[in-house]
């Protein structure tokens, strides 16, 4: 009985843990591969790449889940290299 008990607790927790997973979406930003910056501060940083969430299914959902993957990754590298970061492909959707 007491196995049983167990597994029924661990599919009751899967199953709420399910109902309540709710769409965001996934975007990428990278720094681009032909970055130099002023004196070439930005060759060390190039092709580095950070993501980014934000909840929802609708296309400003993905703008900002992008800018959210470019101030990720603006944490990790100079702020000169901003000016060669790109966001891209298209942002997946993903149950969080």
């Amino acid at each position: 009985m007491k196995g049983f008990f167990g597994i029924t607790l661990l599919v009751g927790y899967a199953a709420i843990g399910s109902a309540y997973a709710a769409p965001y979406q996934l975007g990428y930003c990278s720094v681009a591969m032909d970055a130099t910056g002023p004196g070439n501060v930005c060759v060390d940083v190039r092709g580095k790449r950070a993501s980014g969430v934000y909840p929802g299914t609708q296309h400003q959902d993905c703008t900002n889940a992008k800018a959210n993957a470019r101030a990720n990754l603006l944490t990790g590298i100079p702020a000169a290299c901003g000016a060669y970061i790109g966001c891209g492909p298209p942002c997946r959707t993903i149950q969080k």
